[in-house]
């Protein structure tokens, strides 16, 4: 009869480890068939149907770190090896946390992600916010599991803090333009002079004009209107003045015209007709000053002055609202009778 003792057993540790191996290589595919399962339950388009995504690469590294530290414990066993033994559970715990902190930020992500989606629809929320938050609570989260980490492995916070200070103070005299870009893009948050989306012009920037397409830690995205990308570093939004378009109440429309010296009699009645035909127009804001008056003497003309704002800010809607004033101006002149003249070139002989 074949027997074996305790002793013998401890010979065959190598087997545990591959009976261990199996069991890790099972566990991994078991999980990633089921997060495909419960991920085809929802929608694409949210979070919930990303959810293999999510958790499957964390949760599969986690398992096979759990099974390296597993080998290495029981190695140190056999071997007796006491520290190894110790500093493989610390591991275990530092892999831990880092799991949960993985899963949590790409969890954020991917909800970050649906809030992009369906921004349109949800028309309340601001993106500038959304991933303002989403940096904070990236970096909040990070910090926590660094204090955590250092706590785990027996660290002193008390020299690392006072080295910390030493550095810091160093690295911020040499990286003084990253901070002060840092500092700015958390100024451009909080004082919101514009968000993503808007249409800016910077006039201390030799007139750039864009759309803000993001705005981060150390730099402004602005597309301009040849469809290039510009970079901005956030302090200097400081230093200059920007115009937000896209938060514009009105729009100005300024227009001068010519009429004959010969309809001077009539410029008084010229002008109360157009304001009266103009305060009916409903592109123009009638509540705001509506100015038609005779303005100054031409070369070959009588020059008439139109200023009048209107509620269309969007640019396409703005120009067919001028277009419409346009038409109205030279279609009232020629209903009362009243000519725009032509320069008229006389030859002698």
């Amino acid at each position: 009869m074949i027997s074996f003792s305790f002793a013998d057993l401890q010979r065959f540790w190598w087997l545990e480890i591959v009976i261990y191996l199996g069991l890790l290589t099972f566990i991994n595919f078991f999980l990633k068939k089921t997060l495909k399962k419960i991920a085809k339950r929802f929608p694409i388009d949210r979070w919930k149907g990303r959810v293999d995504t999510i958790f499957y690469l964390p949760s599969s590294l986690f398992l096979w770190i759990c099974g390296i530290c597993l080998i290495i414990s029981f190695i140190a066993v056999y071997f007796r090896l006491s520290l190894v033994y110790e500093y493989s559970y610390s591991f275990f715990k530092t892999a831990v946390i880092f799991t949960l902190a993985w899963i949590f930020l790409r969890w954020k992500k991917e909800v970050e992600r649906d809030l992009v989606y369906f921004k349109h629809t949800i028309k309340k929320i601001d993106m500038s916010h959304v991933h303002m938050i989403g940096r904070l609570i990236s970096i909040a989260v990070i910090s926590v599991f660094l204090l955590i980490i250092l706590q785990i492995w027996g660290l002193d916070m008390v020299p690392l803090m006072a080295f910390g200070g030493v550095g810091a103070a160093a690295l911020g005299f040499a990286a003084k333009e990253v901070i002060a870009n840092f500092f700015g893009g958390m100024m451009l948050w909080i004082n919101r002079p514009f968000v993503l989306g808007d249409y800016i012009s910077l006039p201390d920037r030799g007139g750039l004009e864009g759309v803000v397409e993001e705005i981060g830690w150390y730099l402004t995205v602005v597309r301009d209107k040849d469809k290039r990308l510009v970079y901005l570093p956030n302090a200097i939004f400081s230093t200059i003045s920007v115009v937000n378009t896209s938060r514009m109440s009105h729009r100005r429309i300024q227009i001068t015209v010519g009429v004959r010296k010969e309809d001077f009699a009539r410029l008084e009645e010229l002008t109360q007709a157009l304001k009266e035909v103009f305060e009916k127009h409903p592109s123009v804001d009638a509540y705001l000053p509506i100015n038609v008056v005779f303005s100054s003497f031409g070369a070959y003309s009588l020059e008439l002055f139109v200023e009048l704002y209107t509620k269309q800010t969007r640019y396409k809607q703005y120009l067919m609202a001028k277009q419409e004033i346009l038409y109205l101006l030279y279609k009232t002149i020629q209903q009362m009778g009243i000519q725009v003249p032509n320069p008229i070139m006389a030859i002698e002989k």
